[in-house]
Protein backbone atom coordinates (compact mmCIF):
# COMPACT_ATOMS: atom_id res chain seq x y z
CA UNK A 1 0.00 0.00 0.00
CA UNK A 2 1.40 3.31 -0.70
CA UNK A 3 2.47 5.94 1.21
CA UNK A 4 0.98 8.84 3.11
CA UNK A 5 3.39 11.14 1.55
CA UNK A 6 2.62 10.16 -1.85
CA UNK A 7 -1.53 10.20 -1.24
CA UNK A 8 -0.39 13.89 -0.10
CA UNK A 9 1.28 14.46 -3.19
CA UNK A 10 -1.53 13.58 -5.71
CA UNK A 11 -3.81 15.17 -3.24
CA UNK A 12 -2.04 18.44 -3.86
CA UNK A 13 -1.94 18.66 -7.18
CA UNK A 14 -5.55 17.63 -7.37
CA UNK A 15 -6.42 20.24 -5.60
CA UNK A 16 -4.94 22.70 -8.12
CA UNK A 17 -6.92 21.10 -11.56
CA UNK A 18 -4.79 18.32 -11.71
CA UNK A 19 -7.28 15.69 -13.51
CA UNK A 20 -4.56 12.73 -13.57
CA UNK A 21 -3.35 13.28 -10.20
CA UNK A 22 -7.48 13.11 -8.56
CA UNK A 23 -7.28 9.72 -10.97
CA UNK A 24 -4.07 8.66 -9.41
CA UNK A 25 -5.50 10.11 -6.04
CA UNK A 26 -8.99 7.49 -6.01
CA UNK A 27 -6.28 4.18 -6.73
CA UNK A 28 -4.14 5.04 -3.63
CA UNK A 29 -7.02 5.61 -1.52
CA UNK A 30 -9.49 2.94 -2.68
CA UNK A 31 -8.09 -0.18 -0.81
CA UNK A 32 -8.03 2.20 2.52
CA UNK A 33 -11.30 3.23 2.65
CA UNK A 34 -12.32 -0.64 1.59
CA UNK A 35 -10.47 -2.10 4.45
CA UNK A 36 -11.73 0.92 6.69
CA UNK A 37 -15.23 -0.35 5.96
CA UNK A 38 -14.66 -4.15 6.17
CA UNK A 39 -12.77 -3.18 9.65
CA UNK A 40 -15.73 -1.20 10.92
CA UNK A 41 -17.91 -1.38 14.02
CA UNK A 42 -20.43 1.11 12.67
CA UNK A 43 -20.85 -1.10 9.68
CA UNK A 44 -22.07 -4.41 12.17
CA UNK A 45 -23.27 -7.57 9.54
CA UNK A 46 -23.26 -4.68 6.60
CA UNK A 47 -19.11 -4.88 6.65
CA UNK A 48 -19.49 -8.54 5.50
CA UNK A 49 -20.98 -7.32 2.52
CA UNK A 50 -19.13 -6.55 -1.32
CA UNK A 51 -22.20 -4.46 -2.23
CA UNK A 52 -22.56 -2.92 0.59
CA UNK A 53 -18.55 -1.77 2.01
CA UNK A 54 -18.45 -0.79 -2.55
CA UNK A 55 -21.40 1.38 -2.01
CA UNK A 56 -19.55 3.37 0.79
CA UNK A 57 -16.27 3.56 -1.10
CA UNK A 58 -18.22 5.19 -3.89
CA UNK A 59 -20.01 7.70 -1.54
CA UNK A 60 -16.99 8.15 0.34
CA UNK A 61 -15.23 9.17 -2.96
CA UNK A 62 -18.31 11.09 -4.21
CA UNK A 63 -18.02 13.01 -0.99
CA UNK A 64 -14.62 14.31 -1.47
CA UNK A 65 -15.57 15.08 -5.53
CA UNK A 66 -18.37 17.20 -4.96
CA UNK A 67 -18.48 20.47 -5.10
CA UNK A 68 -15.75 21.49 -6.76
CA UNK A 69 -13.66 18.70 -4.42
CA UNK A 70 -14.97 21.00 -1.25
CA UNK A 71 -14.70 18.41 1.42
CA UNK A 72 -10.57 17.57 0.16
CA UNK A 73 -9.95 20.96 0.06
CA UNK A 74 -10.88 21.04 4.35
CA UNK A 75 -7.69 18.90 4.15
CA UNK A 76 -4.37 20.86 4.28
CA UNK A 77 -6.25 23.02 7.49
CA UNK A 78 -6.97 20.15 9.54
CA UNK A 79 -2.80 18.78 8.89
CA UNK A 80 -2.30 22.63 9.89
CA UNK A 81 -4.46 22.14 13.17
CA UNK A 82 -2.75 18.80 13.68
CA UNK A 83 0.95 18.19 12.37
CA UNK A 84 0.74 15.17 14.36
CA UNK A 85 -1.77 13.48 12.39
CA UNK A 86 -1.50 11.81 9.08
CA UNK A 87 -4.01 11.76 5.52
CA UNK A 88 -5.22 8.35 7.29
CA UNK A 89 -6.34 9.66 10.37
CA UNK A 90 -8.02 12.58 8.22
CA UNK A 91 -9.44 9.88 5.82
CA UNK A 92 -10.57 7.77 9.06
CA UNK A 93 -12.68 10.67 10.05
CA UNK A 94 -14.46 11.19 6.71
CA UNK A 95 -14.99 7.26 5.96
CA UNK A 96 -16.89 6.90 9.67
CA UNK A 97 -18.95 10.37 8.84
CA UNK A 98 -20.10 8.29 5.50
CA UNK A 99 -20.46 5.06 7.13
CA UNK A 100 -22.93 6.80 9.75
CA UNK A 101 -25.00 8.15 6.78
CA UNK A 102 -25.17 4.75 5.22
CA UNK A 103 -25.85 2.62 7.93
CA UNK A 104 -28.69 4.67 8.83
CA UNK A 105 -30.23 4.46 5.58
CA UNK A 106 -29.79 1.12 5.41
CA UNK A 107 -31.28 0.21 8.70
CA UNK A 108 -34.50 2.86 8.10
CA UNK A 109 -35.93 5.85 10.77
CA UNK A 110 -37.67 3.96 13.80
CA UNK A 111 -41.38 4.75 12.73
CA UNK A 112 -44.55 3.59 14.16
CA UNK A 113 -44.96 0.25 12.89
CA UNK A 114 -42.27 -0.63 14.28
CA UNK A 115 -40.20 -1.71 11.29
CA UNK A 116 -37.11 0.08 12.31
CA UNK A 117 -36.92 -1.47 15.39
CA UNK A 118 -37.19 -4.72 14.32
CA UNK A 119 -34.53 -3.81 11.91
CA UNK A 120 -31.88 -3.11 14.07
CA UNK A 121 -32.57 -5.70 16.27
CA UNK A 122 -31.95 -8.06 13.53
CA UNK A 123 -28.47 -5.90 13.01
CA UNK A 124 -27.86 -6.04 16.90
CA UNK A 125 -28.55 -9.82 16.74
CA UNK A 126 -26.34 -10.62 14.03
CA UNK A 127 -23.29 -8.54 15.34
CA UNK A 128 -22.77 -10.85 17.75
CA UNK A 129 -22.45 -13.45 15.43
CA UNK A 130 -20.11 -11.62 12.97
CA UNK A 131 -18.29 -9.67 15.26
CA UNK A 132 -14.47 -11.54 15.40
CA UNK A 133 -14.63 -10.52 19.48
CA UNK A 134 -17.68 -9.93 20.31
CA UNK A 135 -16.36 -7.11 22.64
CA UNK A 136 -18.67 -3.74 21.85
CA UNK A 137 -22.37 -3.27 20.33
CA UNK A 138 -22.65 -1.98 17.07
CA UNK A 139 -22.01 2.14 16.81
CA UNK A 140 -25.00 2.63 14.93
CA UNK A 141 -27.35 2.25 17.23
CA UNK A 142 -27.74 6.28 18.06
CA UNK A 143 -29.14 7.53 21.50
CA UNK A 144 -32.61 7.56 19.90
CA UNK A 145 -33.01 4.03 18.67
CA UNK A 146 -31.41 2.66 21.61
CA UNK A 147 -33.84 5.10 24.00
CA UNK A 148 -36.74 3.27 21.65
CA UNK A 149 -35.31 -0.41 22.15
CA UNK A 150 -34.32 -0.05 25.97
CA UNK A 151 -38.23 1.23 26.59
CA UNK A 152 -39.71 -2.25 24.92
CA UNK A 153 -36.95 -3.93 26.31
CA UNK A 154 -37.90 -3.07 30.10
CA UNK A 155 -41.72 -3.92 29.44
CA UNK A 156 -40.86 -7.32 28.34
CA UNK A 157 -37.05 -8.97 29.57
CA UNK A 158 -36.54 -10.40 32.72
CA UNK A 159 -34.38 -7.53 34.65
CA UNK A 160 -31.22 -9.35 34.04
CA UNK A 161 -31.15 -9.64 30.60
CA UNK A 162 -32.44 -5.85 30.34
CA UNK A 163 -30.10 -4.69 32.45
CA UNK A 164 -27.47 -6.59 30.76
CA UNK A 165 -28.83 -5.42 26.94
CA UNK A 166 -28.44 -1.65 28.72
CA UNK A 167 -24.77 -2.32 29.08
CA UNK A 168 -24.13 -3.48 26.07
CA UNK A 169 -25.74 -0.46 24.39
CA UNK A 170 -24.22 2.13 26.02
CA UNK A 171 -20.94 0.73 25.00
CA UNK A 172 -19.67 -2.02 27.70
CA UNK A 173 -17.91 -4.82 26.76
CA UNK A 174 -18.54 -8.29 28.38
CA UNK A 175 -15.88 -8.41 30.92
CA UNK A 176 -17.25 -5.12 32.05
CA UNK A 177 -20.76 -6.09 32.29
CA UNK A 178 -20.21 -9.81 33.97
CA UNK A 179 -17.79 -7.91 36.33
CA UNK A 180 -20.82 -5.10 37.35
CA UNK A 181 -23.36 -7.67 37.48
CA UNK A 182 -21.58 -10.39 39.72
CA UNK A 183 -21.56 -13.04 36.90
CA UNK A 184 -18.72 -15.61 35.94
CA UNK A 185 -17.31 -14.45 32.97
CA UNK A 186 -17.86 -12.64 29.59
CA UNK A 187 -19.42 -15.44 28.14
CA UNK A 188 -21.97 -15.08 30.53
CA UNK A 189 -22.82 -11.89 30.13
CA UNK A 190 -22.54 -12.19 26.11
CA UNK A 191 -24.96 -15.47 26.66
CA UNK A 192 -27.66 -12.83 28.21
CA UNK A 193 -27.36 -10.08 25.88
CA UNK A 194 -27.89 -12.51 23.47
CA UNK A 195 -31.24 -14.39 24.87
CA UNK A 196 -32.04 -10.45 25.55
CA UNK A 197 -32.10 -9.75 21.63
CA UNK A 198 -33.25 -13.33 20.55
CA UNK A 199 -36.45 -13.01 23.40
CA UNK A 200 -37.02 -9.16 21.74
CA UNK A 201 -36.95 -10.43 18.24
CA UNK A 202 -39.31 -13.27 18.65
CA UNK A 203 -41.93 -11.06 20.70
CA UNK A 204 -41.89 -8.60 17.87
CA UNK A 205 -42.49 -11.14 15.30
CA UNK A 206 -45.48 -13.17 17.51
CA UNK A 207 -47.00 -9.26 17.65
CA UNK A 208 -46.23 -8.79 13.63
CA UNK A 209 -48.34 -12.21 12.99
CA UNK A 210 -50.94 -11.03 15.60
CA UNK A 211 -51.49 -7.67 13.68
CA UNK A 212 -51.30 -9.99 10.70
CA UNK A 213 -54.03 -12.32 11.53
CA UNK A 214 -56.58 -9.96 13.35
Amino acid sequence: MDGPQEVEVALARALEGDEAAWVRLLGLLWDRVDDRARRSRYMGQLRGSIDDRREVVSRVFARLRRNNLRALRTFPAWRERNPEKTIDDWLAILVTNVIRDYVRERLGDIDASGNGLKRMLHTLASSLDVDADGARRPAMTDAIAATELLSVARSILPAEQASALASWLAGGDFEEIATAHGWPDARAARGKVRAALARLRRELRDETAAEVTA
